[in-house]
């Protein structure tokens, strides 16, 4: 970090900034399966965390899916806004290291100019961010967000850098031996997006 930044909320927008242009940079396709409708399919509202510019905090929203004995499919469609500007959504997963457990999210974002802009430490961000937490109980597929899901969530939204698949990237601030660090980096395909380590600052 430029030895010019001083105050912690210069820092704190300095690291955003890094932040959303990482975001902005998001070029991918959906990584969801393909599921075709039948009438013994069933539908529960799963627990999810969006963050959008009507408000100031992400908040929990309940997200239509559609469950088959194989697959579970999302319709993140019903939570977003300006579907008609922006009819695409991209969506990848993303590994969040806690320890020795791994926790594992489905990013769901969008991006246009005309789109809403969301207020990020100062920061425009033109479009809604949806995240889902994945269960482990469920292989890859979405389940109900709880309450560490939820701090997990705001870190990774508010706090980390996302590039392209396969690049996990701290910004300058984060040197060697910080208390937040990458894992080994995710592989480029449709199951794993990036692999990030949380670590909480703990009082001494």
């Amino acid at each position: 970090m430029p030895g010019r930044i001083q105050s912690f909320q210069e820092k704190r927008n300095y690291i955003l900034d890094h932040h959303i242009v990482a975001f902005k940079k998001l070029k991918m396709p959906s990584s969801q399966d393909k599921m075709a409708l039948k009438t013994k399919d069933c539908y529960l509202a799963l627990r999810a965390r969006i963050y959008s510019a009507s408000k100031p905090h992400g908040t929990y929203v309940p997200i239509p899916t559609q469950i088959c004995s194989q697959n579970r499919f999302p319709l993140v469609e019903a939570v977003f806004s300006g579907m008609k500007t922006q009819p695409f959504i991209h969506d990848r997963v993303v590994q969040v290291a806690v320890g020795k457990h791994i926790h594992r999210f489905r990013v769901f974002v969008k991006n246009h100019k005309n789109l809403p802009v969301m207020d990020v430490g100062g920061k425009c961000w033109h479009g809604d961010i949806v995240v889902m937490c994945i269960g482990v109980a469920h292989g890859m597929y979405v389940a109900n967000m709880r309450g560490k899901d939820r701090l997990l969530s705001d870190w990774l939204v508010k706090k980390k850098q996302i590039r392209a698949p396969g690049k996990a990237r701290l910004p300058p601030s984060h040197a060697k031996g910080s208390p937040i660090s990458k894992t080994v980096e995710g592989k480029s395909d449709d199951s794993v997006f990036t692999g990030l380590k949380y670590e909480p600052h703990r009082k001494k």
